[in-house]
């Protein structure tokens, strides 16, 4: 009975600790051990634990939970009662969740609340024993605390900007697209009338030149005349080339290529213009927005445990301000975007933003080439 009394009540020492490094406080975790095995995170109850016996911590990183891994919200001239309160309630949501996993568990286990400050320098540890074994309901409750929403919600505000820009840049660039592509149809015909008329031109002048040349001279100058008619026609037949010539080059480099990229625009009515990424989060963030249902489910042949890691591993990356810590942040999630199956069932948008995602995390790891691992 001390026992199950010891479980009710949230740990004294943890609020402790919260309060007195409030200042340098920047993230809080929880962590968990059964036996003398090393701390671990804490993942979903619904995971199957004995696939991750034995897997780096790496491995665990990429299914914690967000609620018990949160960035410490910051107190500036706050009441020392308010700050106390504040924190036994985020200790009490925590300490009720290492009840509800030892219990599901069946089993003793060890939780450590530890804190972070700059440079993830580990300001406290704290460890608290809860033994296993199912207890009466109304010793838990039904409802479990997490920290409070307002600290995430300027990620999601970030988050849906991203999205909004990336919409109003692809309007943008479809808008041009097909600006560019009415002027270019409209600019072919006028300036194939242009050459026309100009040719027609040069040539009534030179044989008006001729003419008068013939009427004014007899005899000698009439042959005169004639031989320089000869080379006056040889002349313009030369012009005459050289004009075609350069008619026939601007249309090539000119008409040509945008005739084709209109007739190409008018006959593929379903063309979208590919989306342009400036970092690797928005690649993700169009990547979790735009994947459907069936085409998870295909990726991953309906495996549930898979497809929530990696929604979960996508959602948290493209939240992230660094992009290296980002693509880090995958945990070789990454192979996924270039896997066959991925390809056949992408759209070629989808393909795009997931080789540049690639593309992107092989630069990272080119530059770090040489250097020695880092755990």
């Amino acid at each position: 009975m001390t026992v199950k009394k010891r479980e009710a009540s949230a740990p004294n020492e943890w609020i402790d600790a919260l309060v007195a490094h409030d200042e340098q406080l920047l993230r809080v975790r929880l962590l968990w051990r059964r036996g003398s095995s090393r701390y671990r995170p804490m993942v979903s109850p619904a995971l199957d634990l004995s696939e991750f016996e034995g897997a780096p911590v790496r491995t665990w990183e990429g299914f914690e939970l967000s609620d018990t891994h949160f960035e410490w919200p910051p107190g500036e001239d706050e009441d020392p009662q308010e700050l106390r309160e504040q924190a036994r309630l985020i200790v009490e949501g925590l300490w009720r969740r290492c009840v509800h996993w030892a219990r599901g568990l069946d089993s003793r286990c060890d939780f450590q609340l530890r804190g972070y400050g700059e440079d993830g320098a580990v300001l406290f540890e704290v460890s608290r024993r809860v033994e296993g074994g199912r207890g009466p309901s109304e010793e838990m409750g039904e409802e479990e605390h997490s920290p409070p929403q307002d600290r995430f919600g300027d990620d999601f505000e970030r988050i849906n900007a991203i999205k909004d820009e990336l919409l109003l840049k692809l309007t943008e660039e479809r808008n041009h697209s097909f600006s560019l592509a009415q002027k270019a149809s409209a600019a072919a015909p006028e300036l194939i009338s242009s050459t026309r008329a100009i040719l027609e031109r040069a040539i009534e002048y030179e044989q008006e030149q001729v003419r008068g040349l013939l009427d004014q001279h007899t005899g000698r100058t009439e042959a005169r005349a004639r031989a320089f008619e000869a080379k006056q026609q040889t002349q313009r037949r030369g012009m005459t080339l050289e004009f075609l010539r350069y008619a026939v080059d601007a249309t090539l480099t000119t008409v040509v290529p945008t005739a084709r990229a209109m007739f190409e625009n008018w006959a593929n009515r379903s063309m979208q213009v590919f989306p342009e990424f400036r970092c690797a989060q928005q690649a993700l963030a169009y990547v979790g927005m735009t994947l459907t249902q069936p085409q998870i489910c295909k990726l991953f042949n309906d495996n549930r445990n898979a497809i929530e890691g990696f929604m979960v591993l996508v959602e948290e990356a493209a939240k992230m301000e660094d992009e290296r810590e980002a693509l880090l942040h995958l945990r070789g999630m990454s192979k996924v975007f270039v896997t066959k199956r991925f390809l056949e069932i992408g759209t070629p948008e989808q393909q795009l933003a997931g080789r540049y995602i690639v593309g992107r995390l092989a630069m990272y790891r080119l530059g770090d080439y040489g250097e020695p691992a880092q755990e």
